[in-house]
């Protein structure tokens, strides 16, 4: 089974501050803009909506077939 790992580092103030970016990467307008423009493609849908337990059988079925593959070394 696969599990999960927590990977804890410490870094120094003077180390962090450098890699931190001057100014946000992300334009808070343009983000926004982007982020209702993506939800309201998503309202206006026209595909029939899929029920929660076919989508999770789905997926389980995908998830299993991963394992067993990456039990197989990927082949």
């Amino acid at each position: 089974m696969v599990g999960k790992a927590v990977v804890q580092n410490r870094i120094d103030v003077d180390t962090e501050d450098r890699a931190l970016p001057a100014e946000p990467v992300v334009d808070a307008a343009a983000h926004h803009a982007w982020f209702r423009a993506k939800v309201q493609e998503a309202l206006d849908e026209s595909r029939p909506a899929v029920a929660h337990d076919e989508v999770e059988a789905y997926f389980a079925k995908r998830r299993a077939a991963a394992l067993l593959k990456a039990e197989k070394g990927g082949k």
